[in-house]
């Protein structure tokens, strides 16, 4: 990779009412800036990282012209605390983590712990515990984040022996992929944290990246975010608590030069280590067709069409339809037409009905309250078979193309039912 600096730690309109970036434009501004790679590291999920990947990759712009594509480096600045079960001591307990996807693995692993920060550790903000690291570590490269980080916070506090206990913690856990994390922003914290980090990697052998903390694109969108910030904490702009990021205004998308200007005296590698993390980042996204888990098929169905159909006839003969001709025929034209879109367009939407059947079956036989249907949902009438809707759609004359249309489908034959 030609390159001498990436960006590896930015925010998006992902991140809310806290970064003025809209996902789109930072390939735009690596492109122009000539930075073959760039990081998407939003606070707390990842929600943006599709969209993120589908305009890093993209070939071409909206008129069809030809673009250079720029490598995506997915990521997430987490909330990391003591015990993610712990309420008692909220948000003051959470400091930041940068995780970045090393490869498929590691994406993986990103999204379970996106997913288990949400599910059990939500408290404020959706939070981790080194206990979920340790078990979703693999394929992630790990960085000590801004001044709310553990090891930059220990160090501003004068605790060398807790910040070195913490940075040993997560060199132990990740190896060379854990990589110590300077700032500045003409913050003063940053440069007691910064100094600091110079000296545990000096003591530890530790590498060090620069990254910028991007929050705008460019320096006079400053004004943008202080009004952004005064949103989120409710307040007016001339009140001087909007400034969380300090009186600065320094949180853009630098250059080469801009960032060695900020970190003149610091021997290059901070910024060679950046590109090298791009270079080891390789994720590459499955995208279109339709991606499902895999269905658990009781025992005697080899397919999740067999099973389809046999809960689908069991339904009809429970309406006492599996007698009239119509019901029959049209029950055998939806299945059919089912099986057309997965054999044609290699999409499972047989496992995508047994998996909608499944949820709202346990919502009944737990005594959860369902709707009737809605939409044109209420047109199949193997919907109406398996219980999720509660409209006859023949009764009605409603009809199943509105649904579910295939094209140029083959004349139905009966041996396709086992009749």
């Amino acid at each position: 990779m030609k390159a001498d600096f990436i960006h590896l730690h930015n925010h998006s309109e992902y991140s809310p009412i806290d970064s003025c970036c809209a996902i789109s434009k930072f390939a735009d501004y690596c492109r122009k800036m000539d930075m073959p790679a760039v990081a998407l590291t939003d606070h707390g999920n990842m929600q943006g990282a599709i969209l993120f990947y589908k305009a890093c990759t993209a070939d071409s712009d909206k008129d069809g012209n030809p673009i250079k594509p720029i490598k995506p480096i997915i990521g997430s600045e987490f909330y990391i605390c003591p015990d993610r079960f712990d309420k008692e001591h909220g948000r003051k307990a959470s400091r930041h983590l940068i995780l970045m996807a090393e490869n498929n693995k590691g994406y993986l692993n990103l999204m379970r712990l996106s997913e288990l920060s949400y599910t059990e550790g939500f408290y404020y903000t959706p939070r981790i515990d080194f206990e979920l690291l340790k078990e979703y570590h693999e394929g992630l490269i790990c960085s000590s984040a801004c001044i709310i980080g553990g090891i930059p916070r220990a160090i501003i506090d004068g605790d060398h022996k807790r910040a070195k206990e913490e940075t040993a913690q997560y060199k132990d856990l990740f190896g060379d992929r854990f990589y110590l994390e300077v700032q500045n922003h003409g913050i003063e914290e940053q440069q007691v944290a910064n100094k600091g980090i110079k000296k545990l990697s000096d003591e530890m052998g530790i590498p060090i990246i620069a990254t910028n903390d991007v929050h705008y694109f460019e320096k006079k969108h400053s004004f943008s975010q202080e009004v952004l910030m005064a949103v989120n904490r409710k307040i007016t702009i001339s009140n001087p608590k909007h400034l969380s990021f300090g009186d600065t205004a320094e949180f853009y998308f630098k250059t080469l030069d801009e960032m060695k200007e900020k970190f003149d005296g610091w021997d290059d590698s901070i910024f060679h280590n950046t590109v090298e993390i791009a270079e080891r980042c390789n994720v590459e996204i499955e995208l279109g067709g339709m991606l499902l888990p895999e269905y658990d098929l009781p025992d005697g169905f080899n397919n999740d069409w067999d099973y389809l159909k046999h809960l689908a006839y069991e339904g009809m003969k429970r309406l006492g339809f599996d007698k009239d001709k119509e019901y029959i025929e049209r029950l055998e034209e939806e299945l059919y037409d089912v099986r057309m879109v997965n054999e044609v367009k290699g999409y499972n939407f047989a496992r995508y009905f047994l998996m909608v059947w499944d949820y709202v079956n346990y919502a009944h036989e737990q005594g959860i309250i369902t709707g009737c249907g809605r939409g044109s949902a209420c047109g199949s009438l193997l919907l109406y078979c398996l219980d999720v809707t509660k409209i006859d759609p023949i009764k009605y004359d409603l009809v199943w193309w509105r649904f579910l249309t295939v094209d140029k489908r083959p004349a139905i034959k009966p041996e396709d039912f086992g009749l």
